[in-house]
């Protein structure tokens, strides 16, 4: 194998188990992946200098910022990622709803993002408010806005006028 493969398997290596969590540092990552010790540490420096990885005092490796870039990019919705975390919580704090935004693949929906209402607790009694993310005739993601439980008619209709709003404004971004 070329030292331009090895570098290349070992960084989908790494930011797979990364992505995975639980990576006490770079040593584990050699240990357990069989890389070459040099070739790991040479992988994971440029890594965080791309802002992939995250090092923490105690040498545990996290996803970076651009990580969360680099996913939304590969379920094609990279214009969604600062934006979604703007609004989302936005939408949050305005409904007292959970809120949640699904990408798909065209097979299934994966979370990108999931901002829980302090009130729930996992076992919502309310059905979801879903509002379709479409790109190019296509559903891309989904926006699921789940209403508190006590929600009357009133504050119901008002959640799904900001959520069919924020819906807008995300696709707005997927066209920019």
């Amino acid at each position: 194998m070329s030292k331009e493969s090895a570098g290349i398997a070992a960084f989908a290596r790494i930011f797979s188990r990364i992505a995975d969590g639980n990576v006490e540092n770079v040593a584990s990552l050699v240990e357990s992946e069989g890389i070459v010790r040099s070739t790991a540490f040479d992988v994971v420096k440029r890594m965080e200098a791309a802002g992939l990885v995250s090092r923490q005092p105690n040498g545990h490796l996290l996803p970076g910022n651009a990580a969360g870039e680099f996913a939304y990019a590969g379920m094609r919705v990279g214009p969604l990622f600062g934006p979604a975390q703007t609004l989302l919580p936005w939408l949050r704090e305005r409904t007292n709803a959970s809120i949640a935004l699904l990408a798909s693949d065209g097979a299934k929906f994966t979370m990108l993002l999931n901002y829980a209402a302090r009130w729930d607790h996992g076992k919502p009694r309310k059905p979801p408010i879903m509002i379709s993310l479409k790109y190019q005739c296509a559903e891309v993601a989904l926006l699921r806005v789940t209403p508190h439980p006590d929600t009357g008619a009133e504050d119901l209709g008002r959640c799904e006028e900001l959520a069919a709003t924020t819906a807008r404004e995300l696709e707005n971004f997927l066209r920019a």
